[in-house]
């Protein structure tokens, strides 16, 4: 049986079909040109030759595809926004280490809970440092400008040298748009 190109409309998408069938090629059918559109099947007689074109294409589309998406997601990437620290309170959590003869032996362990007004919003995020003697930046008192993000559950504060805090979000309470906050955030409702 001979098949024809037809012309038409099948034509001009008959190469965006030819390739993505040949991108799932099964091993049933012969490799090449599609069938079902009435376009003469181009045959290379190796099926060896087949799985490797059809390899090298599949790796193509999804290299193509990763490169058409590389500036998506380098914009969708959360940018520092101004905000104004509103409390910095230094407390200390008792955690039990052990039991002597029915007596809890404790230590307790220093964090630091900030709050941060970042448009509307005042987060209040908890910070717990790798050493005891690690401090916060001088500069972070009450009524201080930062570069501050928000990333799902963590605030990401820049210190001055440029690095990173990274907050767990323990809450978050929205502010009127002319309302200063000062001293501790307000309790959520």
């Amino acid at each position: 049986m001979s098949h024809t190109l037809r012309m038409g409309a099948s034509v001009q998408l008959a190469p965006i079909v030819l390739f993505t069938t040949s991108l799932f090629y099964n091993g049933k059918q012969r490799c090449g040109w599609s069938h079902h559109l009435g376009v003469k099947r181009a045959w290379f007689g190796q099926p060896g030759l087949c799985s490797i074109l059809n390899f090298v294409r599949l790796f193509s589309a999804i290299l193509a595809l990763t490169f058409l998406a590389q500036p998506a997601l380098q914009a969708s990437e959360k940018q520092y926004l101004t905000a104004t620290i509103v409390d910095v309170q230094q407390k200390t959590t008792t955690r039990i280490l052990y039991y002597v003869v029915d007596t809890p032996i404790t230590k307790d362990d220093p964090y630091f809970e900030v709050s941060v007004q970042l448009k509307n919003i005042v987060y209040v995020g908890r910070y717990v440092p790798r050493h005891a003697d690690d401090t916060l930046p001088d500069e972070w008192v009450a009524g201080a400008t930062v570069q501050a993000r928000v990333d799902g559950r963590h605030l990401f504060v820049k210190r001055p040298g440029g690095n990173d805090v990274d907050f767990a979000i323990e809450k978050h309470t929205a502010v009127k748009p002319g309302e200063k906050i000062s001293g501790p955030a307000p309790p959520v409702k």
